[in-house]
């Protein structure tokens, strides 16, 4: 290859390393700007105690099954299996079970 060549190859490199470094935050920054929307439902659902969003665990409380994140969870595994049993007659115990579960750890909170 000839010198010139040479510096093709080097300069095409370079440039790919310097819009890489600029792309990649770029696209940090755009994913973190398309989340942002998801996450603004997911706070907007704030539980009784303190106002605190149910989409953060506190993973220092002696009683999990008085956090609202957990109660939360509980929640939608109850409707997805209310879900399941209204398309598909799959869980229908299950799913009466567990929404009177969750309901009573609602009522004792």
């Amino acid at each position: 290859m000839t010198e010139t060549g040479k510096r093709d190859w080097r300069s095409i490199g370079c440039a790919a390393l310097i819009g890489a470094a600029i792309a990649f935050p770029a696209g940090i920054m755009v994913g973190s700007i398309r989340s942002s929307g998801d996450n603004a439902a997911e706070v907007r659902r704030l539980n009784a105690s303190g106002g605190r969003p149910a989409s953060y665990r506190n993973v220092y409380s002696p009683q999990p099954s008085k956090d609202p994140y957990v109660i939360d969870r509980w929640r939608r595994v109850a409707d997805a299996l209310e879900a399941s049993c209204r398309q598909s007659h799959l869980h229908c115990v299950e799913a009466a079970q567990a929404r009177v579960f969750v309901q009573e750890t609602e009522v004792r909170q």
